[in-house]
């Protein structure tokens, strides 16, 4: 039956529905004001589920202000990252590797 409470319209029925849960990961706004690199680096990793290792330790501490989206490609964010702060960055594996 159709059933109306407080406005809201309500249905039932005998057949069980199914219930549809997205797929697409939900976008996310990543904000640092001025960061250290591993934090950033840190937050790009839990974010993108990936690993993503700083080989020189002196980069770590570079402070960063910079705002990404979680539907940029994360090799455009270190791309960008990258351009600021002088670093390399390569694939190994399934892992990016930082280094000067």
């Amino acid at each position: 039956g159709v059933y109306t409470f407080r406005g809201y319209i309500f249905s039932t029925t005998q057949q069980p529905t199914e219930i549809s849960v997205p797929t697409t990961p939900q976008i996310r706004t990543l904000a640092f004001d001025n960061a250290p690199l591993s934090d950033i680096i840190a937050s790009l990793s839990e974010a993108y589920s990936t690993e993503i290792l700083i080989a020189d330790q002196d980069l770590a501490s570079y402070c960063i202000t910079a705002t990404f989206s979680t539907d940029e490609s994360l090799s455009d964010i270190l791309d960008a990252l990258s351009q600021v702060s002088g670093f390399r960055y390569h694939l190994e594996g399934d892992k990016y590797i930082i280094e000067k």
